[in-house]
């Protein structure tokens, strides 16, 4: 790749509200041939570091005792309470603090890709394994399913010493079975001005405990606020004390924060309610959506607007119209020294998207229209671009619109179109979609939908490849592990290459997604084939692989390389394997365990036919490469032979027979 534009992203992952998933910005790397990279991050720290961000802040919430001491004693405890206590956090922290620190927590939705996969699947649980289950927005049929089938799964996660968590809503309380009620964990609203401290200690914001107990504002809000946005007031007191200084104190950030949450609301409705005309209230909104930006791409923007929502246009010739500056001062909007604009008022411009997105329903549609052309407008910066589209996209899932992401994404993923500014713009607007609790689901589903389409575009493939390795494979690994299966399947050359890589990086990580990956591989091998999945069995299967994700000690992991071998040995020739079956000789060879590889290979002689035949033909070249102990390795070869003679029934000899294996190369 030369000449590549760097298109770098801030923070524009969903503002961390105390519990859930927190994604950063990604870099995309966009050169010649339109193609589009993305440097890849290791999801372990993202997902670890969150964990570790929230047991500093975390709150036990009262029934958090009961919880745990039903997880201790069951294996199990199904938590409920209402939305907005934080019970997904207490499902992780009861699970973290099981394991410890570097406890790896799989999160489980219950609910399958698509109509036929199994619910719950125990095979893939591996000893000792911490899950989340967290079906909360699965349809009530989904979840019946998940309740029927729960305490059978439940008794075979407790045989295995793995541990579960299963977070609820109050309102689905009538869907938990009778035999499952014994676990339940009620837990009610945690102490709000006990959050609010831990916060602003973990965000290093110095307060006095008289401060905190005597703020009159504050008080109030303690006892009707949700959790999470107890957490996002202590944001906004940490970035009042940002833009008024140290000097002014805790009151006052406090002051400004609420501020922020409350009066502006009722100043930007005065406000809108002075400004009549139409042309004035979409320069407001677009000052707000590319708040910084220099002045001429905010009224470009503006202008987008009044055609988007097809707002009459001004008749007057345009030197009888004001100027923008005249524009600007009149909405109270200042320009620095740089030409960019801002509001004079700290947290102005997030109560001005949040006033338009509520007020206006029916606009919401040509928002959207609006967002498709400014979103990848070559004639604003790359920055205020993706601050746009971040913006936009937060007030469509806060309003219950995340279908409108998916119009956009599906808009500026059309071949063709400047993929230089068009894919950054879906990237983002997708990372916020799947960094939603509500909505996430609705995304990964999309990206589901996308890797299994063979015709799909070659770039909306990498897209959806890199959030997959990086987005989704944080929070959910086995989601993502069979959308990057499928790509595998369906892609090829560079595209099959990447998502090969990303699934190794998945399964490399941990044992449980080896072992998934290679359950779904053998079975295609054994069932519906893909040749993919042959290419995929070669790399899996190696020596290397297998004692770097320490599994062939597993018993499910030999049985499914019995399998995967039958298929390998009787369905394709010698010369497409006999690299493989090379390497198992030499682990036979060299290995501790040498029984383990060696009669794995017999287990897939057991029926008699060309595969064994061709496996005896590969034991006896190997045994005479150049520079190898012959002796040791005939020996092996012939050791080998026998036992397969012997589980087919055939008597074994003294010394190698001399087949006539050439037929069946």
């Amino acid at each position: 790749m030369t000449d590549p534009l760097s298109f770098v992203a801030g923070n524009w992952g969903p503002v961390h509200g105390g519990h859930g998933p927190q994604f950063n910005g990604p870099t995309f790397y966009i050169g010649e041939g339109e193609r589009l990279l993305r440097g890849g991050r290791d999801p372990r720290p993202t997902a670890r570091d969150h964990l570790a961000r929230l047991a500093r802040q975390f709150v036990e919430p009262p029934g958090y005792g009961t919880a745990q001491a039903l997880l201790a004693e069951h294996g199990c405890t199904i938590l409920i309470g209402h939305r907005g206590i934080g019970i997904r956090a207490a499902g992780q922290m009861l699970l973290r603090r099981l394991g410890g620190p570097d406890a790896a927590i799989q999160n489980e939705t219950g609910v399958p890709d698509q109509p036929g996969e199994p619910v719950l699947d125990t095979h893939q649980v591996a000893d000792g394994d911490l899950i989340l289950l967290d079906p909360t927005d699965a349809e009530d049929e989904d979840l019946f399913r998940i309740m029927r089938l729960l305490p059978s799964y439940r008794a075979e996660l407790r045989e295995r010493g793995a541990h579960l968590v299963v977070v609820l809503t109050q309102d689905r309380d009538d869907l938990v079975r009778m035999e499952l009620r014994p676990l339940l964990a009620e837990l009610e609203r945690p102490n709000a001005l006990d959050v609010v401290r831990r916060h602003l200690q973990v965000a290093e914001i110095p307060f006095a405990e008289g401060q905190l107990r005597a703020n009159t504002a504050l008080r109030p809000r303690l006892t009707v606020e949700p959790i999470h946005q107890l957490a996002e007031l202590v944001r906004l007191i940490g970035a009042a004390r940002e833009r008024l200084g140290d000097a002014e104190g805790f009151d006052a950030w406090v002051a400004a924060a609420f501020a922020v949450l409350d009066e502006l609301g009722h100043r930007v409705a005065a406000q809108v309610k002075e400004q009549r005309t139409g042309p004035q209230r979409a320069l407001l909104l677009a000052t707000a959506m590319l708040i910084d930006a220099p002045a001429d791409q905010v009224h470009l923007a503006a202008t987008e607007l009044t055609l988007a929502a097809a707002q009459p246009n001004d008749e007057r010739p345009v030197l009888e119209r004001d100027d923008l500056a005249q524009r600007l001062v009149e909405l109270k909007i200042a320009v620095d020294a740089n030409g960019h604009v801002r509001f004079t008022t700290f947290g102005y411009e997030g109560a001005v998207r949040q006033y338009f997105w509520t007020n206006f329903p029916e606009l919401r549609p040509n928002f959207r229209t609006w967002a498709r052309q400014v979103g990848v407008s070559p004639h604003i910066g790359a920055y205020h671009r993706g601050e746009f589209v971040s913006r936009f996209a937060d007030q469509a899932l806060r309003t219950e619109r995340p279908d409108d992401i998916v119009k956009l994404v599906e808009a500026w993923t059309t071949p063709g179109l400047a993929r230089v500014r068009t894919l950054p713009a879906a990237a983002m607007a997708l990372e916020r979609g799947l960094g939603s609790l509500r909505h996430g689901s609705r995304f990964r589903r999309l990206i589901y939908d996308w890797s299994r389409d063979p015709s799909l575009d070659t770039g909306k493939a990498q897209l959806a490849l890199a959030l997959c390795r990086d987005v989704i494979a944080a929070t959910h690994p086995a989601e993502a592990l069979v959308r990057l299966h499928h790509f595998v399947r369906r892609q090829a050359d560079d595209v099959r290459a990447a998502a090969e890589e990303a699934l190794l990086r998945i399964v490399h990580r941990d044992f449980r997604e080896f072992r998934r990956l290679l359950d779904r591989v053998v079975t295609s091998l054994t069932g519906p084939r893909w040749d993919a999945d042959f290419d995929l069995f070669l790399t899996l299967a190696r020596p290397v692989e297998l004692l770097l994700a320490k599994g062939f000690l597993d018993h499910t992991v030999r049985e499914s390389l019995v399998y995967g071998w039958q298929a390998m040995l009787f369905e394709r020739p010698s010369a497409f394997w006999a690299e493989l079956a090379g390497e198992w000789l030499s682990a036979i060879e060299n290995d501790r365990r040498p029984e383990l590889w060696r009669d794995t290979l017999v287990r897939a002689c057991e029926r008699p036919g060309a595969g064994s035949a061709r496996l005896y033909a590969v034991a006896r070249d190997w045994a005479r490469e150049p520079g190898a102990d012959r002796t040791t390795r005939g020996r092996i070869a012939l050791d080998l032979t026998n036992r397969m003679d012997q589980a087919q029934g055939i008597t074994p000899t003294a010394a190698p027979r001399h087949r006539s294996e050439e037929s069946v190369r």
